[in-house]
């Protein structure tokens, strides 16, 4: 699940402007039968978890007409958590910086 990105921009021009904020990402996925014995962990086998983590980013984005956008951005996912519940078990792990491409449109 993608929720809302907060951030606050600033028009450099009519076409580019940058901006910085934050971001709350999350996901639910499933591992495989065998992952948990894999890492040595055989109760995680076959699980279902949920993933989440906040980031901080800052970013430059292109706007070549009113319903076009592309962007590069930049910052540091923390606070990143798998909870694993059928197994009551939770994996923390350590911030992370990242980069991405976004392209954005509308029909």
């Amino acid at each position: 699940m993608f929720l809302p990105k907060p951030t606050i921009e600033y028009a450099l021009t009519k076409n580019w402007e940058v901006y910085a904020g934050g971001e709350w990402r999350s996901g639910a996925y499933r591992v495989s039968e065998d992952f948990g014995t894999e890492h040595g962990e055989p109760g995680l086998d076959d699980n279902d978890f949920s993933y989440r983590e906040l980031r901080g980013l800052a970013g430059i984005a292109y706007r070549p007409c009113r319903n076009f956008r592309l962007a590069i951005e930049g910052g540091y996912a923390f606070q990143r958590k798998a909870e694993f519940r059928q197994a009551d078990a939770t994996l923390k792990g350590d911030g992370a910086p990242f980069i991405q491409i976004l392209a954005a449109g509308q029909f």
